[in-house]
């Protein structure tokens, strides 16, 4: 076929570098004929990397002095050597276009100029490219070492570079018989239970090929202390059925899911160290090891990164536990109510630790935090009631919820300068805190953030602060000066505009509030038990919930006509509470207001009040007289006087007496309610 195409082609050719003579009828001229094709050059030579040349194609004619437009045309075809044009006249210059030659062989390529029966070659010849040829890339060595043996195919001059590291395990040895193309290295045994990885290199000036030697660690039968964890992983992972766990089968589980998740059984897991292949402790629907509480020790693998959600929760009997650097993190209840657990280490590798994940560590005493932590989540140490120290890292620069709420036996804490804000309830119920030192970049301080405090006497407030939430130190029984910003001119207060926010009730019995105050906020007074008289300023028109919860020493309270609302449970537990006056413009007394005010015998509802909630008065188990003044009766249900109405006599308007016995709730007590003009 390539012949015949030729043919045809040199045909075309000839006709079509004749000239008719003529260009036109009326005014003929001779014939012009090519007599050879010359080319600026016949060979173009090109480095491997290739790149572009150009050539010059001339013509003689038979009739010197005779222009013509005789064509030329190029044959030839390489994929990787292309011409920019492939037809053209006397004088056309062609550029070659040669690609990147990545193959260890020269290569050339043969083009034919023709012009009729006139024809000129051009050949063009790129390099190889330098070769290195490594096979084969990788070897993988047993335990017991041997001979790895490298084939190399090179046109060039090579040496070989064995990675410093892998030294003293691998050896050349030189070469095998006469072919020096063959290196033989010699890997010695292997006595770790890990595999270890090496690389050889093979390189000249400009080319180099890596070998990675894969060598495995011996492959000994697990030894189990604990028989009942021998059981379980002979069941779950045996492979070759031989009633056995090795190192091997051991490292080729990923994950442990649910297998041991509340086997209470299993005592003692050390073992857990061969098994490499694991990267986080988490189980399928919890953590790898929550709810077994008996297990009293396990090793951890040093290629753990994290220890998951409920990875140990609720082991209880564990005691310790020593965290590998590998691990960065610490997951949400990872280590919740393990309540023997008496010291752990954290590694400077672990950067977070999650939600309450210690959590009811009962008998932890003392942890220190390294500085690579950057967040310590909610509730992350809560209920630890035995711990005594704790350090908080620089990087922190927010203390969360509930994060060291219940630690009774914490006596001090350096929050530190990057802190920020300190979220609601973080150090609450921390009794024996007698010093807290606030950082000036210090910008808000959560609700209840230091409530139940009682070891606190001082607290001195940062400039910068600009929120301080309800009821933030409120039960601090012992909390007597507030300085810095917020405070009274009597530093018995925290007033922020003109809401009382916060009361330092230290051997105090008798406090009259600020004349300025309008509103008292959210546990402002909660448990100050001492307390036995208090005077609320008659511009006070807000009195937020739990504002006197467990004042046990007051007896008796007036509350001034402008307060339009009383939160719930403002009462809540007082006691000795004899005599309330409620102002007329309360318009409902709310949810748990009165609860166990045990020794209230006497209450008027004043006329405004259109509805008493649920529990408002259960359990004043001594109330015997309710003056219900509002001649509509208010609303109530069948909890409003829960515990507390069963020998009670209502007295109402008598104009609405029949109004209050039909209305919903007021119907229980049809039998105890009476007619009482109020007016008179």
């Amino acid at each position: 076929m390539k012949q015949l195409f030729l043919l045809i082609m040199s045909v075309v050719l000839i006709y079509g570098c004749s000239d008719s003579g003529t260009d036109d009828n009326s005014n003929p001229k001779p014939n012009s004929v090519v007599t050879k094709i010359y080319l600026s050059t016949y060979n173009l030579d090109f480095e491997t990397k290739g790149g572009k040349k150009s050539i010059t194609v001339k013509f003689a004619y038979d009739i010197p002095t005779q222009e013509s437009e005789t064509q030329w045309q190029l044959v030839g075809d390489e994929s990787w050597c292309t011409p920019s044009m492939t037809s053209g006249k006397d004088g056309d210059e062609v550029t070659f276009t040669v690609m990147d030659n990545k193959d260890t062989e020269e290569r050339n390529a043969v083009f034919t100029f023709l012009c009729g029966a006139v024809r000129e070659k051009l050949t063009v010849t790129q390099k190889q490219r330098n070769a290195l040829t490594v096979t084969p890339s990788n070897i993988e060595i047993d335990a017991a070492g041997g001979d790895a043996i490298i084939e190399v195919l090179a046109n060039i001059d090579f040496e070989y570079t064995i990675d410093k590291e892998c030294t003293d395990w691998i050896a050349f040895k030189g070469t095998r018989s006469m072919q020096t193309s063959t290196l033989v290295f010699d890997i010695t045994p292997n006595t770790t239970l890990q595999e270890r990885i090496g690389k050889i290199t093979i390189h000249s000036s400009n080319f180099s090929e890596s070998i990675t030697i894969t060598q495995d660690g011996e492959n000994p039968i697990i030894q189990f202390e604990d028989p009942v964890v021998k059981m379980i992983c002979i069941q779950n992972w045996d492979t070759n059925g031989d009633d056995e766990l090795s190192a091997r089968e051991a490292a080729a589980i990923k994950s442990l899911g649910s297998t041991f998740q509340n086997e209470k059984a299993i005592r003692k897991f050390n073992e857990l160290q061969h098994f490499i292949g694991l990267t986080n402790l988490s189980g399928l629907y919890g953590g790898a090891f929550e709810g077994c509480s008996n297990l009293t020790h396990i090793t951890i693998p040093d290629i753990i990164k994290s220890i998951g959600n409920d990875a140990f929760k609720d082991c209880s009997s564990l005691t310790n536990i020593a965290i590998p650097n590998s691990v960065t993190s610490i997951g949400r209840h990872a280590f919740s109510e393990c309540k023997s657990l008496t010291n752990i280490t954290i590694p400077n590798s672990v950067t977070s630790i999650g939600q309450y994940a210690f959590r009811v560590c009962t008998n932890l005493t003392d942890i220190f935090l390294p500085e690579s932590i950057t967040s310590i989540g909610t509730g992350a140490f809560s209920l630890c009631e035995n711990l005594i120290n704790i350090n908080i890292p620089q990087k922190i620069t927010s203390i969360e919820e509930s994060v060291l709420y219940g630690c009774k036996s914490l006596t001090n804490i350096t929050i530190p300068f990057g802190v920020t804000s300190i979220k609601n309830m973080a150090f609450g119920g921390c009794e024996n805190l007698k010093e807290i030192i606030f950082p000036e970049n210090l910008t808000s301080i959560g609700s209840y953030a230091f409530q139940a405090c009682h070891s606190l006497t001082t607290i001195n407030i940062p400039n910068n602060i600009t929120l301080i939430g309800d009821g933030a130190f409120s039960s601090c029984k012992n909390l007597a000066t507030f300085y810095g910003k917020y405070a009274s001119t009597d530093n018995r207060c925290l007033i922020c505009g003109e809401s009382l926010i916060a009361f330092a009730p230290a051997k105090l019995s008798s406090y009259t509030i600020p004349e300025n105050i309008i509103a008292i906020g959210e546990n402002t007074f909660a448990d100050c038990i001492n307390l036995t008289n208090i005077t609320i300023p008659k511009n006070v028109f807000l009195i937020e919930s739990g504002a006197f919860l467990r004042c046990t020493g007051l007896t008796n309270v007036v509350i001034p006509d402008n307060v339009t609302s009383i939160g719930s449970a403002v009462f809540y537990g007082c006691t000795n509470l004899k005599n309330i006056a409620i102002g007329k413009g309360v318009k409902s007394i709310e949810f748990n207001t009165f609860k166990d005010c045990t020794s209230l015998a006497y209450i008027t509802i004043p006329c405004n009040i259109i509805s008493i909630e649920d529990f408002a008065f259960q359990n004043c188990t001594n109330l015997k007289e309710i003056y219900c003044t509002p001649t509509t009766p208010p609303t109530i249900s069948e909890y409003t006087f829960y515990d507390a109405a069963s020998n009670a006599v209502f007295y109402v308007p008598t104009i609405s007496i029949d109004s209050y016995k039909t209305a919903t709730g007021w119907e229980n007590y049809v039998d105890r309610i009476f007619g009482y003009d109020f007016n008179e």
